[in-house]
């Protein structure tokens, strides 16, 4: 071999090497499906176990594959920690991000690192940075992959990392690896936690009027009735939940209903006309003082102060029910009640009621 082609070859191996590390990296992150970019992603697990074939191949190459960063070897396979991104839980769609992950091909005095492998679940494919470029190593095969949950967690499994013309070329040439395009490198299995749920269509919040509070609104003259397609019963009155988004950690967020409230009282003695305020699509506000917003006119207001300090909550797989939430007029929602009513019957703290929330993640 003549001087200049072994100075071509020291100048390509480097870039040989990243490459395949970076594949390697990619498979791994393949694993999960992170659907399309909507709810995000907090934590959890990519694992990628290399086949029996791709291991053989690199023992005999005397190629040595070793974690850095925050991945790490496991018994399971490679390890990934997931730092991020976005999914639409149930299906292969969004990213996943692996932050801080590394992962270093070596041959003799040859090592290349690949970092941050990000996981393109919609598009199938695998990119990891090598320098300030982005590569594309893997193409992944969803053909056998499941999709299940664990509670507030998205998991896929048994997704196939498979060697891109590109990628398979690399090893090829670069690591002597018998491999071509298409090449199963490994499963994966990715646990992806979501940090905020998505809320459905469903489920309900219910309220239970105070009973003392109730008392004094009737004699008063003013009655209390759901506007559809809220409903009363046994339980209270129920407030089907339309949507919204909450924190897994601490259910902080906004939770959104249909129907509302309809306070009226007649016309003394037919004269006039009778006065009614209509309170409609409420909105749960968790934060740090939580509250319940609605649309009264063309104005949305806060109408009611949520005390958690006595809820208590349940969560079984994807159903969230907090329960035991007190419900009290805002100051503001009492001076428009008294100034629509005539009354100084409503006050800053009053409480109306008792509520449930019964939601449902997607």
């Amino acid at each position: 071999m003549h001087e200049t082609e072994r100075s071509d070859r020291r100048n390509w191996m480097p870039h040989l090497i990243a490459t395949t590390v970076l594949a390697i990296a990619a498979l791994l992150i393949v694993a999960q499906p992170a659907a399309a970019a909507k709810d995000p992603v907090g934590g959890g697990l990519t694992t990628l176990k290399p086949t029996n074939k791709i291991a053989k191949a690199l023992a005999k190459g005397n190629v040595k594959v070793k974690p850095k960063g925050s991945a790490s070897a496991g018994k399971k396979g490679l390890e990934f920690p997931v730092t991020g991104g976005q999914i639409n839980p149930g299906e292969p769609k969004g990213k996943v991000e692996h932050k801080g992950s590394r992962l270093q091909l070596k041959k003799g005095k040859t090592k290349a690192t690949l970092k941050n492998p990000l996981i393109n679940l919609s598009k199938a494919k695998l990119n990891v940075g090598v320098g300030g470029s982005s590569l594309k190593l893997f193409d992944l095969d969803y053909s056998k992959a499941k999709i299940t949950r664990d509670g507030f967690a998205t998991v896929y499994s048994k997704v196939k990392a498979k060697l891109t013309k590109g990628s398979a070329k690399v090893l090829k040439k670069g690591f002597g690896l018998k491999v071509k395009k298409g090449t199963v490198f490994g499963k994966a299995k990715v646990v992806a936690d979501l940090s905020a749920v998505s809320l459905k269509a469903a489920g309900d919040t219910s309220l239970v009027p105070d009973p003392g509070t109730l008392a004094a609104l009737t004699g008063a003259g003013i009655s209390v009735a759901p506007i559809g397609p809220a409903t009363a019963g046994p339980g209270g009155i129920a407030f089907p939940i339309t949507g919204g988004m909450v924190s897994t950690s601490d259910l902080t967020g906004e939770i959104d209903h249909s129907g509302g409230l309809k306070f009226t009282k007649p016309a003394m003695h037919g004269a006039g006309e009778d006065v009614v305020v209509d309170l409609t699509d409420f909105t749960i506000q968790i934060d740090e003082d939580p509250d319940l917003v609605a649309s009264l006119g063309a104005s949305r207001v806060s109408i009611l102060s949520l005390d958690l300090s006595g809820a208590s909550i349940d969560i079984v797989g994807t159903d969230v029910t907090v329960s035991g939430v007190e419900a009290s007029l805002t100051a503001g929602a009492a001076d428009a009640l008294n100034a629509a009513f005539s009354t100084t019957l409503f006050t800053e703290g009053l409480v109306i009621g008792t509520a449930t929330v019964a939601a449902q993640a997607k």
